[in-house]
């Protein structure tokens, strides 16, 4: 039940971050970083359908890194990197939490 919950959060935040990436690509002409954070948090999904659990957290952090990154160069506004990143922070506290 727990992993469920886990995995539709994931699944949420993966739309955001396909919307982000469309995003970065087409207005930003954006592509290294937008490519990172695109493939390192739709592979915190497949982590978690594999049970993974070390490699879950390590994509959720690396997700982290990059919406940082994109954040202090301006790619993204704040609103947008709050937003992303409590998501992503609500993820890794659910992981932490759950034996999957």
């Amino acid at each position: 039940m727990e992993k469920d919950i886990i995995l539709e959060k994931s699944k949420n935040l993966s739309v955001r971050i396909i919307k982000l990436y469309r995003y970065l690509k087409d207005e930003k002409d954006e592509h290294s970083m937008s490519d990172n954070i695109f493939r390192h948090t739709l592979d915190i999904g497949m982590n978690i359908i594999s049970g993974t659990k070390s490699s879950t957290v390590a994509k959720v952090k690396a997700s982290e890194y990059w919406l940082d990154v994109l954040y202090r160069t301006k790619f993204i506004d704040k609103q947008s990197y709050e937003a992303i990143d409590k998501d992503l922070k609500e993820l890794l506290e659910l992981i932490n939490e759950t034996n999957f």
